[in-house]
């Protein structure tokens, strides 16, 4: 049998002087109850460097307290029990399960289309890791520039570490042995293109 479900992407905005949303979970509209999930709260404190999981959770308390049954969900959308000053529901979708099963699978694909973070490959981790790394190394003015080899004593962030297997490091000269090496991080980029 063929059921409607509406539904209604929550956005937080925690500063909005400052304009910014982020998708941080949706409301499923049941005959009875709502169905509330709100997987990415954690995106809110990337944007005020404070934890909101507390708040999401006295929200999703307010509007279950305040949900009646068989209430339109257009109306209760619109109501003042629903709205916060931190939490904003989208305009109502509809979504279309034929069997019992189906209700997990679609609310999945919503959560996963409209407000879950991407899943990152394991070369885009390593790409963001060694970013990372190299940022920390610049500003303390210690990572060679174009101009600079190993003999300048600065860390060198793709030496070519072993050419037969083609991995790369974040490699620095010692400067009382220059036989010896201090390897920092490395990373096999054979492994990383083929897990492309």
């Amino acid at each position: 049998m063929e059921r409607h479900f509406k539904f209604s992407v929550l956005q937080a905005h925690p500063d909005r002087r400052r304009g910014e949303r982020v998708n941080v979970g949706i409301v499923v509209f049941l005959p009875d109850r709502l169905d509330i999930r709100l997987p990415e709260s954690r995106k809110m404190q990337a944007l005020t460097g404070h934890a909101w999981e507390e708040i999401t959770q006295a929200y999703a308390e307010q509007i279950t307290r305040a949900f009646k049954e068989n209430v339109e969900p257009a109306e209760f959308v619109q109501s003042m029990d629903f709205v916060s000053g931190v939490f904003v529901p989208s305009e109502l979708g509809t979504f279309i399960v034929t069997a019992d099963d189906d209700y997990e699978k679609r609310v999945r694909s919503i959560l996963d289309t409209l407000v879950n973070r991407p899943e990152l490959s394991k070369r885009q981790r390593q790409q963001r890791i060694n970013s990372e790394i190299s940022k920390v190394l610049r500003k303390a003015e210690i990572l060679a520039t174009k101009d600079e080899t190993i003999d300048d004593h600065k860390v060198i962030a793709r030496f070519v570490v072993s050419p037969e297997k083609d991995v790369v490091a974040f490699c620095l000269q010692e400067r009382q042995d220059e036989s010896r090496f201090h390897v920092r991080h490395a990373i096999c980029e054979g492994a990383a293109r083929e897990g492309m």
